[in-house]
């Protein structure tokens, strides 16, 4: 039982320390969302533009990790479930209701995906729009998760 009990402790502190993670990463994506919804209305954008653009994919994409990760993988560690494959980890997210919609984490995650291998210019706005639309539903994910931790594992959350 001592080994059990410590291991739970052991993943409860993980967690806690991710849990300020996830709030700072999903605070920086809220204020890169704010800049960038006035960006995207542009016709033409400036290089400052591209690089507070670049900004929010990136964030998008850390959060995106953060979250599916190294959050989910503790929190089914603590339930002692282990989902092997993303879209099982997606489904059994909702199941707890974590999350709305399995397929719109595996939409983020696909997003994630092509922000991490986009090289094409041409394709950048496609990217932005796509991040821009995803932004509320992910901070959403963000925001349904931590109150399910602070319920579950009565673990407190911070407002860093």
């Amino acid at each position: 039982m001592s080994y059990v009990s410590d291991v739970n402790e052991r993943l409860k502190y993980e967690l806690s320390a991710n849990i300020n993670l996830l709030t700072k990463a999903n605070s920086r994506l809220v204020q890169s969302f704010e800049l960038c919804s006035e960006i995207i209305k542009k016709e033409n954008f400036t290089e400052e533009d591209y690089l507070i653009l670049d900004s929010l994919t990136s964030r998008f994409a850390r959060l995106s990790d953060i979250y599916t990760q190294k959050t989910l993988r503790l929190i089914f560690e603590l339930l002692n479930e282990y989902p092997n494959t993303f879209i099982d980890k997606a489904n059994f997210a909702e199941k707890l209701q974590l999350i709305e919609s399995a397929e719109r984490l595996s939409e983020i995650r696909m997003l994630r995906n092509d922000i991490a291998h986009e090289y094409e210019e041409s394709d950048l706005q496609l990217l932005f729009v796509r991040v821009l639309k995803l932004v509320p539903s992910m901070t959403s994910i963000i925001n349904s998760t931590l109150a399910y931790i602070h319920r579950k594992f009565e673990i407190k959350t911070t407002d860093n």
